[in-house]
């Protein structure tokens, strides 16, 4: 009885943590974005922190949740931290978010949040527009495989008052007979997504460059994510070196880990600018200007600000004309595969019939 108690245990405890880790990576970032909007309007309206924490919980079903911000609360409470401090020992924010709005929270507090927010919302936007475009596909080939037999019979059921009289029967087409090609156009279609997302994963790694290049929108997300760090650090009083290396310690993002440790090394040569490195990266030549003059003029702060408010412009109208585009080639897409089973049961059952023999 003790070994089975033993036994049960470790089964639910290592339960527990499949559980949390699907939490974490699939449903996390959603209830982060809940919480900081939250937070970020009773901040806004002169509440206090824990008072907002604590209205939240007690009204909260999600576990696990609910379990991080108690825990926060009393790491604030019993070990005295900051919030920000609290909230990334127990793993809600990351080091490079800590990092980032600390010294943004001292001044005002609801604007961290609001950056936090904005973060997530400047990520994986080529992602849902590949979703957009490809899943809607997906979902009508998988629809056409599970009614498959029934799509036959529906054709075979159209044709039998011709195929009762006639002596040569009409067929239905080919591929209406097995599952095998609706299977291997959803295959075909898998297949491309994961080439794709393989090939951006390859490039963020290996080439930056050539990401830049043929996906702008992983540029503007580059500048917008990390301009904005870099200039709260700046902001806050850190020399610009001491922003490079905490963005080249950036554990998260192989791109900025990979930019700015080059950026480091050069700094610390003392033979290349910022905007040098950044410009063998074939970034926007207005980017670079703005942080050219900046570095020259001595007034990094002041045009870095000009540089992420012209890129969050140019994001935002990039995001918009994704979802715009893509969307619509979606629709195509998904009509496209819609009617052409229909468009080929009508000629079936129309033109088909005329090669009847009595």
């Amino acid at each position: 009885i003790i070994r089975m108690n033993k036994t049960v245990k470790s089964v639910n405890k290592f339960s527990e943590k499949i559980d949390r880790f699907i939490y974490k990576h699939f449903f996390l970032r959603k209830k982060r974005a809940f919480v900081f909007n939250y937070v970020s309007q009773g901040l806004r309206n002169g509440s206090a922190f824990k008072e907002l924490i604590l209205s939240l919980t007690n009204q909260m079903n999600d576990k696990f949740l609910y379990a991080s911000l108690m825990k926060t609360l009393d790491e604030i409470e019993k070990n005295g931290l900051s919030e920000i401090e609290a909230m990334y020992k127990t793993g809600f924010i990351d080091e490079s978010e800590k990092i980032a709005i600390e010294n943004i929270s001292k001044d005002e507090p609801y604007k961290a949040y609001d950056f936090l927010l904005n973060k997530h919302a400047n990520q994986d936007n080529l992602k849902w527009g590949i979703g957009m475009l490809f899943v809607p596909v997906m979902i009508v080939l998988i629809g056409y495989i599970i009614f498959q037999p029934e799509l036959k019979a529906l054709t075979e059921e159209l044709l039998a008052p011709v195929n009762n009289l006639s002596t040569k029967a009409i067929e239905v087409p080919n591929y209406f007979n097995d599952r095998s090609v609706f299977t291997y156009y959803l295959l075909g279609v898998i297949g491309v997504v994961i080439s794709l997302f393989a090939f951006v994963r390859y490039l963020k790694a290996n080439n930056p460059k050539i990401l830049f290049t043929i996906f702008r929108i992983y540029e503007r997300e580059f500048v917008v994510n990390n301009f904005s760090i870099m200039l709260s650090l700046l902001k806050s009083g850190a020399a610009p070196i001491k922003a490079i290396e905490i963005l080249a310690d950036n554990k998260n993002d192989v791109i900025c880990k990979k930019i700015f440790n080059e950026v480091l090394v050069h700094q610390k040569l003392g033979d290349k600018t910022i905007a040098s490195v950044l410009s063998e990266y074939n970034m926007d030549i207005a980017t670079l200007a703005y942080i050219r003059s900046g570095e020259d003029n001595n007034a990094l702060v002041k045009l870095l600000e000009t540089a992420l408010s012209y890129n969050e412009m140019k994001y935002n109208k990039l995001t918009a004309s994704l979802t715009k585009y893509l969307s619509l080639a979606g629709e195509i897409i998904l009509a496209i595969a819609v009617l052409i089973p229909i468009i080929d049961i009508i000629n079936v059952t129309t033109v088909g019939t005329l090669s009847f023999q009595i």
